[in-house]
């Protein structure tokens, strides 16, 4: 299902949308894992659409500040996809944030963009918002995306039902939407500094998502397409993994909350997943407590494993004997890791911070390969990337084909290509200080390793 097309909502729209899975975006309600067939989720889509248009939120204004925006606060699920694709279809901007933001933050962003419209998943977040609704005058209606809410503020009115002449006009209203058309902000602080607003469009984004799908997705050889999506989709790195799923034809399934990942993982037994540093170092934690935690013959075993895997490397050539212990270990231990989160998982997808060395190692040791990149929200997000058959620990692998990557002399990391933001939302300054001369100044200092690899 590669037929990338030039707005990220184009896969509703054409042969695309008939590759992909019965089981397509799958969650938990009732105790119970429930779906949304590609079918349901176009219905809702076009539905909320209709209704956005309705109320006259669109982007028929070409000038980014004078389009609607709709903001989004929200927990990762089906749901959050659906505001985001008929955002996208209205010509509207998408402003997603954090659903921890503090209420000095909503305020600055939601005055600064003039936000009219937004959808939270709680009634906590509602009250949060109504409370400073008087310090947010252009903010004039909020939503809330659980069935528990009242009937006055719950989104489910806004889901009209998808008649053929709703999702004509639909279709026709969503032609007068360019690539190059801004489809969200994403207010990132970086290290320092007030929040600033990145815009990227369609295609920053698919540029990304082609890059990502033909380059890394391609080489995983996993034996099934499916995927469990927890981290937070405001945030472009696991926005812009959804959107490769989707291209690749993935069934998505989308955790109750971070804190019943580790069970999810279990029910739903994914191939791949995204993940930061800091998580895969709590997984190694509990698998390293539970070792301690045996005794005799059971814990020397444990950890007899644990140092054989500190020994694995991809580079390496190893000898019959270490092929017949890791096979053992494999037999007796790792195994047993593989089943903690799952047990088909071949695949962590690493990003958002530096990931240890040895965790590399030793998940690669146990079959689980560990796929670390390296981006900025600025650069939607990815720039560089290991392979599945050519991972080298301790770098964030070779630079993706479509982006140009070089190295200053004090060893700032530059970069160009099609994948790099519109520029900061009401912010030219700012977007001044870091694209200059066709090239985006990332403030991250790195080197080239073998003349190929990114560290």
């Amino acid at each position: 299902m590669k037929n990338i097309n030039k707005r990220l909502f184009d896969f509703l729209l054409n042969t695309n949308f008939n590759q992909l899975p019965t089981e397509f975006l799958k969650f938990k309600e009732n105790e119970k894992w429930s779906r949304y067939t590609p079918f349901q989720l176009k219905e809702r889509v076009f539905g909320l659409a209709k209704s956005l248009l309705d109320k006259e939120i669109n982007g028929n204004n070409p000038n980014v500040e004078q389009k609607a925006k709709v903001g989004l606060i929200c927990f990762s699920s089906p749901d959050w996809l659906v505001v985001d694709l008929a955002t996208q279809m209205t010509g509207a901007v998408l402003v997603p944030l954090y659903p921890n933001i503090s209420e000095t933050e909503i305020t600055a962003i939601f005055n600064e963009t003039e936000l009219e419209i937004c959808f939270v998943d709680s009634l906590e977040l509602y009250e949060k918002l109504k409370s400073i609704q008087q310090q947010t005058p252009k903010l004039k209606e909020i939503y809330v995306m659980d069935d528990a809410s009242p009937n006055q503020i719950n989104w489910k009115q806004l889901l009209q039902p998808c008649t053929d002449d709703v999702a004509q006009e639909i279709i026709k209203h969503s032609e007068q939407v360019a690539s190059n058309d801004v489809c969200t902000i994403i207010y990132t602080s970086g290290t320092t500094g007030w929040p600033k607003g990145v815009m990227l469009s369609h295609k920053n984004i698919l540029y990304n998502v082609t890059a990502t799908s033909n380059e890394v997705f391609d080489e995983l050889q996993l034996k099934e397409n499916q995927s469990l999506s927890f981290l937070p989709l405001n945030h472009i790195y696991e926005k812009m993994v959804l959107y490769t799923y989707i291209y690749n034809a993935f069934t998505i399934s989308f955790a109750e909350s971070i804190d019943q990942v580790a069970n999810n993982l279990k029910e739903v037994k994914p191939y791949v997943f995204c993940a930061v540093p800091r998580l895969l170092e709590k997984v190694y934690e509990k698998i390293i407590s539970a070792g301690e935690a045996q005794k005799g013959f059971k814990r020397n075993l444990f950890f007899w494993a644990v140092k054989l895997a500190n020994q694995f490397d991809y580079d390496k050539k190893f000898s019959f004997s270490y092929k017949l212990q890791l096979w053992l270990a494999d037999a007796l231990i790792y195994k047993k890791w593989r089943a903690a989160i799952g047990g088909n998982v071949q695949t962590i997808v690493i990003g958002g911070g530096a990931c240890q060395e040895r965790l590399v190692r030793i998940f690669g040791a146990a079959k689980i390969n560990i796929i670390e990149g390296y981006g900025l929200t600025e650069t939607s997000p990815v720039l560089a990337f290991n392979r599945a058959g050519a991972i080298k620990p301790g770098t964030v692998g070779v630079p993706l084909q479509s982006v140009k990557i070089k190295i200053l002399e004090d060893g700032e990391i530059c970069c160009q290509g099609d994948n790099v933001m519109v520029g900061y939302y009401k912010n030219p300054e700012e977007t001044n200080k870091v694209i200059i001369d066709g090239w985006f100044h990332t403030g991250d200092i790195g080197e080239m390793i073998d003349g190929k690899h990114l560290k």
